[in-house]
């Protein structure tokens, strides 16, 4: 008779190196791909056999490596499963052996929990006594058969078959169009709620470009989500990864698919690079706009704060004594704020150091319900212009979560940042935040230094294409690797 001695630990470790092995797979065909294939597919000049070749040879080796990673994750599922089978087989002789201990004990006069044992006997009694309860009993072990097959099967192609990025980016795809809609509605309003400047204008149309550049951006997202997750129910795994990475109308235009859905040929179009150049111009336009809007705002505020007067604005200081106010305010203020500070910190009066805590915290939270919670006004266009930036904000919230997860950074910069206030503005109903501060320099670096215009992903290194452009004997080809086969079909007697 044979014995078989399985440990539950050893196949959790080897299901985890299974996805370690899986892992590092998916982490190399990611390398390939951003440093080989991507730069390949964005070259514009001209195409050689071996460039072809090499491009060609790459992708294969992407999907082979991608294949490799399906099967490593499918190894390490079927080791999970294997574990759970062998826990059931367990329980049910478990279960079979402590049957036999209690009729053997009630065989042999041996005492036992006969009130337990009893109800355990009238309510087996009473599930098979009828026709009907034994069909009752059957239906219920069907349908639970049903539900943990349904489940199953939903794991399955969330984790397997391409559904965790199609969730994915079908609520990212949602999000931009609300964003981009709330957005537009938000500065429509703030343009009818204020003064008929040449600068509102200018600000509240490169709202509204931005806005449609960022529903064509999703309308484009949309259709390389769909058209990944076709590549991934097609058992293409590679392409599918790369047509999810186009979130852009210029990206699409610029990439290889727009010439073949395998992504395979690419030919240099004029009229679509110059299209893609012209959204990328306007995005970049409108960014720099929405900076200088937002400074200008900060400035203002800035200079009622130093001032004390809620009316001054940036001309205000330009007049015969409007520098002299400036500077004065502005020492006195920041004079009272160091001397207080001081006496607080000398004194160690713990009354005023909690005051102080309690206005920061009163601050932070008004801020904070301004940020996401702000649906009133003293006139319908604020009342529309609050709650839009409200559902803006709230909405750019919901994205981190989709698309990073709890990532503490963002969602210190979505929450924290703008909820920290620094001073107090005269008009008694607004602060400056940090947030006016780190905002202007994030989008300078984010959309105008790191701006599509800027981007050098178009360009192949010279040594690298004189390399490209000379025969080599080198195949591109990945090694065989074995994937050992699990029988995990268990008789139980």
């Amino acid at each position: 008779m044979s014995t078989a001695s399985i440990s539950y630990n050893s196949l959790r470790d080897a299901s985890n190196e299974a996805k370690s092995v899986a892992k590092k797979i998916d982490k190399y065909a990611d390398s390939l791909y951003d440093n080989v294939y991507k730069k390949l597919n964005k070259y514009d000049g001209t195409w050689t056999s071996n460039l072809s070749t090499a491009k060609s040879k790459t992708n294969s080796k992407i999907s082979e490596l991608r294949s490799e990673q399906c099967r490593y994750e499918n190894y390490a599922a079927d080791l999970l499963d294997l574990r759970d089978e062998c826990k059931a087989v367990d329980k049910a002789v478990k279960s079979k052996v402590s049957s036999l201990t209690a009729s053997f004990k009630a065989d042999h006069g041996i005492r036992n929990r006969k009130v337990e044992n009893s109800i355990s006997y009238l309510f087996t009694e009473a599930g098979n006594k009828t026709a009907f309860g034994r069909w009752l009993g059957g239906k219920k072990d069907d349908i639970d058969t049903e539900v943990d097959y349904l489940k199953s099967s939903i794991k399955e192609w969330y984790n397997y078959e391409g559904g965790k990025e199609l969730i994915k980016g079908m609520l990212t795809v949602i999000l931009d169009v609300a964003i981009a809609l709330a957005g537009a509605v938000a500065a429509i309003a703030t343009f009818l709620a204020g003064a008929l400047t040449l600068g509102a204008v200018i600000v509240l149309a490169a709202a509204m470009v931005g806005a449609a550049i960022a529903l064509q951006d999703a309308w484009a997202n949309y259709e390389n989500e769909k058209a990944a997750y076709a590549a991934r129910q097609n058992d293409d795994p590679a392409t599918g990864k790369r047509r999810s990475a186009i979130n852009s109308f210029s990206g699409y235009l610029k990439s290889s698919y727009r010439f073949g859905e395998d992504g395979e040929t690419y030919h240099y179009n004029k009229r679509d690079n110059g299209i893609a150049f012209l959204f990328d111009v306007a995005s970049f336009v409108c960014s720099v706009i929405t900076v200088i809007s937002s400074c200008g705002k900060l400035l203002n505020n800035g200079i009622k704060w130093a001032t004390g007067n809620s009316s001054a604005t940036f001309k205000s200081i330009f007049t015969k004594n409007g520098m002299t106010k400036l500077f004065k305010g502005l020492k006195l203020n920041l004079s009272n704020g160091l001397k207080d500070l001081k006496c607080t910190l000398k004194m160690g009066h713990m009354t005023l150091i909690k005051t102080g805590f309690t206005h920061f915290a009163s601050d932070f939270l008004t801020n904070l319900k301004g940020e996401f919670l702000n649906f009133g006004g003293k006139t319908t266009f604020a009342v529309i212009k609050n709650s839009a930036s409200s559902v803006k904000h709230g909405l750019g919230l919901t994205k981190v979560f989709v698309n990073d997860g709890f990532d503490s950074w963002k969602i210190c910069e979505k929450v924290v940042l703008p909820s920290i206030g620094l001073v107090h503005i005269p008009d008694g109903e607004s602060m400056i935040t940090v947030d006016d501060f780190y905002s202007i320099v994030d989008d300078i670096n984010s959309k105008i230094v790191h701006s599509e215009m800027f981007s050098n992903d178009n360009y192949i290194n010279s040594d690298v294409l004189n390399k490209m452009s000379s025969s080599s004997p080198i195949n591109i080809s990945i090694s065989s690797i074995h994937v050992p086969k699990v029988d995990m079909s268990l008789n139980v007697a």
